[in-house]
Parts: C-alpha cells; structure tokens; sequence
C-alpha cells in the first residue's frame, strides 16, 4: 500500500469522520503547496478552504452512504499559487472496516494545463471563425474531391447563393465551363507538390445567371490528424476592376483607331496634293529661263518663295506621318555636334536677318550620339519656331556639357508662352498668338515633330517661358568618346548639266511628267517620257542608247511600281543603269524596296535643285 501511494501518477488522500487527513501521498501533498506532515489531523477547508467547501459534503455522503462518487471538477486556489485558479478531479471511494466506513479515501487528478489549453483552442477557434466571416474576401474549404466542406459570408454574397445551399455543391457547380481547364490543370500540379499554391482570375456563375471575375488564391492544407486534407481557397471579388480594365482597353483601342486615322489622313492627303505641286516646281525652274523683265522676274520669285512654303508643310505633314507610323528607325551614330549645328548656322542667318533680329550659334567643342539626320530635323523646328515668334531682339544656340549629356538651348526674346499653353504647344496645329490660322506662321506642326522626334530619339525636351520675354528650349543629347580631330571633308560638287545624256521618265500624272520633261530638257538631257512601265520599254525598243538614268514614280497604274520599270530597263541594258525613285508615298515599303536595289528616293514635291542633287548621286555612283 505504500509503495502504491508514494509511487502513483496521481494524488490519494484519506479522511475521517471529522474530515481530518488520515493518510496522503507526496504527490498530492506537492500539488496542495504544503508539505505531507503538516496535512496530518488537519480538515481540507482549513488547508484549502474554496476546495473544502465544495469536497467536505461529498466526503460526509461517501460515509453515510457508503457509496462512491465519481470523478467531478473543483476548483480554487492552493498555497503553492495563491490568486492562480486550478481544476481537479476528484473521486471519493469508502473503505470498510467490516460493516462500517472507516475512511474516505481520495483520488486526485489535476487537469489546469488541459483546461489551459482547452480554453486557448476555444478562443483560437473563436477567433478564427471570427476572421473567417467577417473577412472581405471570399474563403472557402473545398475537399480533394471539389465539395465545399464551408464558405463564409461573403462568398456566399459573391455567388448569391445560401450558405446551406452552396454547401451542397462543388466549385465546379459555381465555376464558368471555359475557366474549368485551366484551374484544374492548376490543382493537378497543386494536388502532386509541384506548386505549393496557384492564383488565377476566373468567372464565378451566380445563383441568378449572372456572371463575376474574381481573384482565387488556393493552396492545400495538409491535416496531420484524423481529418483528411482539403484546399483552403480565397477569391476576391475583382468584377469592378475587370469593368474599368475593359473600359481602359476600349477607349485606348478607339484613341490608337483615331489616331491611325489621322495618320492615314494626312498621308493620303499629303500624297494627292504633292502631284500638282510638284509640277509647279518644275513649271517654275524651267519658266525662270524664259522671264526677261525685271517685274516678271520678281513675281516669279514670290511665286517660288510661295511654292517652298508651301513644300515646307506638306514635309512636316509627311515627318507626323511618318513618325506616327512607325516608320522611321533611327541610325545611331557618334559625331561632332558641329557637324549638325554649323549648316544650320549658316542657313538661318539670312533668315534671321531678313526679320531684323540677331542670331548666334555658340558650339561647344564635343561629340554626341544621336541620328544626326534626326537631331537636325529636331533642332531646325525648334529654330524655326524662335525665329517666326520673335520679332526683335535675339535667337541664340547654345551649347555646353551637362553631365553624361550636351545640353543645346535654343532660346529667344519673342512673344513668350502662357503656363497654360507649356503642354498643349507640343500639340498638332496648336499655335499660340495665331487664333486667325495665318498660313504665313505655319501650321503648327513643328513642335509636335519635336515631341515625336524627342521620344524616338530619347532626348529629352524642356521649356521654360515668361510672357513677353521669350522662350528656351532644352535638348538633352547623350554625349559620345572624344576623338582626335579629323580632317575636314570636301563637299560634293553641284550637279552639271545633262550634257545630252538620255533621261527615262515614268510617271503616271500627266501634268507631272510634263513639268519633270520640261526641267531636264532645261538641263541639257536628251527626254524619253511615258507614263507607264509598259510604255516607256515600248519607246526605248526605238532607241539606239543606253539610258543613262531612269526617273520613276513609286505608284503607277495597273499596281505596277517604279523600281519594276527601271529593274526592265537593266535588264535589257545592263545593271549599271542608275535610278531615282520620285513619289510622294509616306510608308516603308518605297523606301525597302529602292534601298534593296541601289536606288535614291526623293519625295514630291522636290525643288529642281533636290531633283538634280539626287540625279547627281546616282550618275557620280556608276563606275567609269
């Protein structure tokens, strides 16, 4: 009996009629606070008054009864703990001395660590169901099977149906057919480890027919225990989001469709209207050799001065176009920046002059990379801009090092920039101070090729302006590796004459190809002219020569194009023949397909000057 007491896992305890402690074991004694000694001839509610109370009648019915009592829970506090709560369980048993109940004796279990614990998962479990229905996302527990073990609230508001009758079905019942492949191929790769969770935009089928997008994020919990293991998914209502998203599309679709429209637009008109200008050029060149007075000589020269301001428009009209179409590829190239800077140095002075006001070009010494075609076009508007808005005072070009760039400011002392203006200037056919659209100024297009030039070169553009004291524009051009000074280059000679040489003309406007004949015969050349590619063999089949250059339009009739008329000509001649395409197409496919063959392209309208330069390049270009 000893041993049993001392060596048990759980407390005894013996009592009295009187309930004093007769006998207890140093477990229950450790749990009590008090050594075994001292429980000896003292009652329970002494030691530990809150338990007595509640034990001492249980004692006084197991002797009179002489029947046990099972285990029930008491609690209260121990003098090992004062002010900490602990539970036991206590059964009561008599011990019989014959007939009569000698004793009571105890066995004691304390549980507090269990009801501890206990109470922590109750608060847990409260906790989480509390975050689980109030959460603003949709989560669900979907067994490996697809049946929804439980849902809160707000998926059952995503879906519009009642929790009892959404956990009837699966997410398949509740899933757009089209979506299924794709998140089963997802839960698959999910279900085999190969991804620990997946997220996916998917269509949840509402309970009235309608459809929601929604946002699932689902992963698996894996269950240690009895329960088997289920995916624990959260979708997030994203309807809205995928309403704005297709807003945004449609209105970008429309702007790119305007703004194709535009561009096509300006390229068709820029095509038809340079056919007639570009017989006034020629008309103009040849008729100035036959002009002798003084009067006829000065209206001829307005009449030229009117045609290249004219040219001028319709060019920028075809840089939009072109930049608008994506048509342009910059060649990225290191140079001095003099090399751009000093032609236009010299060709604005006079300009600048014409008005009265001053002009300075201050090039720094340093190389750039950039396409120096380009750049030049980007700088030669922005000039053009300073000098048509400024009326007296100076333009000035400047520029120094700044950083890993060089920055070139064009500045003036014009009309300046209202701040409400600042972003709508880089606008097409925005013009400040021009409300009555005097076509003297322009029409408005020379900033809007900076802006686009800007972006496709990534040079960055910046203004700064004050009413009435003018206005500077700031280009930032990365800078390249200095070099040794090289040798200058001599400019290539004018062209000469056409020294009898025979001409090809092909061009399917009448009144073009009459202006293009009258200009080369002007110049010396010997003129085969047709208007078409079929014509122009049929005539050459007469001739005894060898053309010695061909003049094509890109767009004949019948679908026919210019470089088939002069691939005929070499054909039959030889492949040296030299060839000008002449057109007014804004697109990329004139320019590929006379690079592929070693042809010069020139856009109507050109000047008589720009025609012969071409024409030059092309008889320089055959081996003697």
């Amino acid at each position: 009996m000893n041993s049993l007491l001392q060596n048990a896992p759980v407390g005894f305890a013996f009592f009295d009629r009187e309930r004093r402690y007769i006998r207890i074991n140093e477990q229950l004694a450790d749990c009590n606070g008090i050594l075994a000694e001292a429980h000896m001839g003292r009652t329970l509610a002494d030691l530990i008054p809150v338990v007595g109370a509640s034990v001492e009648p249980l004692i006084d019915r197991v002797f009179d009864t002489g029947e046990p009592i099972p285990y029930r829970e008491v609690m209260g506090e121990t003098p090992r703990e004062p002010g900490v709560t602990r539970h036991w369980l206590i059964a009561l048993f008599p011990v019989h001395e014959g007939m009569e109940v000698a004793a009571v004796g105890a066995v004691v279990m304390e549980v507090t660590d269990l009801r501890r614990a206990e109470t922590a998962r109750r608060q847990s479990d409260e906790r989480f169901r509390s975050v689980f229905e109030l959460a603003a996302v949709g989560i669900e527990r979907v067994g490996l099977d697809g049946r929804l073990l439980d849902v809160n609230a707000k998926i059952c508001d995503i879906v519009g149906y009642p929790r009892e009758e959404l956990l009837k079905r699966t997410y398949r019942d509740i899933t757009d057919p089209a979506d299924l492949p794709a998140e089963e191929g997802l839960i698959e790769r999910l279900l085999s480890g190969e991804l620990s969770s997946y997220a996916l935009e998917k269509r949840y089928r509402r309970k009235d027919g309608g459809a929601v997008w929604v946002r699932v994020t689902s992963s698996l919990a894996r269950i240690t225990g009895t329960e088997p293991a289920y995916r624990i998914t959260v979708a997030e209502d994203i309807t809205e989001r995928k309403a704005m998203e297709a807003e945004l599309r449609s209105a970008r679709d429309e702007a790119e469709r305007a703004n194709l429209a535009k561009s096509k637009f300006l390229a068709a008109a820029s095509h038809d209207l340079r056919q007639p200008l570009q017989s006034l050029f020629f008309f103009a060149a040849a008729l100035s050799a036959h002009v002798g007075s003084a009067a006829g000589a000065k209206i001829l020269t307005h009449l030229e001065q009117g045609l290249d301001a004219l040219k001028g428009l319709l060019d920028s009209l075809l840089d939009v176009s072109r930049l608008d179409a994506g048509v342009v590829t910059p060649v990225f190239e290191e140079f001095d920046v003099a090399e751009v800077l000093d032609p236009i140095r010299a060709a604005y002075a006079p300009v600048a002059a014409g008005k009265g006001i001053g002009w300075q070009v201050e090039v720094a010494a340093g190389r750039v990379r950039s396409d120096r075609t380009l750049l030049g076009r980007l700088l030669r508007n922005l000039v053009e801009n300073a000098i048509r808005y400024t009326d007296s005072g100076l333009v000035r070009v400047q520029c120094r090092p700044d950083g890993r760039f060089l920055s070139i400011v064009v500045q003036d002392t014009g009309m300046g920039i209202p701040d409400d203006h600042l972003e709508r200037i880089f606008e097409e056919f925005h013009q400040v101070g021009n409300p009555e659209r005097d076509r003297n100024q322009g029409l408005g297009l020379g900033l809007a090729i900076v802006r686009r030039l800007s972006r496709l070169l990534e040079h960055p553009v910046q203004v700064r302006s004050a009413v009435g004291k003018g206005s500077a524009f700031r280009v930032l051009v990365p800078t390249g590796e200095p070099v040794m000074a090289a040798a200058a280059v001599a400019g290539s000679e004018g062209p000469g004459m056409g020294q009898g040489r025979l001409a090809v003309l092909v061009d399917d406007d009448a009144i073009v190809l009459m202006g293009l004949q009258l200009i080369l015969t002007e110049w010396g050349y010997t003129v085969l002219a047709a208007g078409s590619a079929d014509q122009a063999m049929e005539r050459l089949s007469a001739q005894t020569r060898v053309p010695d250059i061909v003049i094509a339009d890109y767009r004949l009739r019948e679908g026919r194009i210019g470089t088939e008329v002069i691939l005929r000509v070499r054909e039959r001649y030889g492949a040296g023949v030299p060839g000008v395409i002449l057109t007014g197409e804004t697109g990329p496919d004139c320019l590929l397909d006379a690079t592929a063959h070693g042809l010069t392209v020139i856009h109507k309208p050109v000047t008589p000057r720009e025609l012969a330069a071409a024409v030059d390049q092309q008889l320089k270009a055959v081996p003697a």
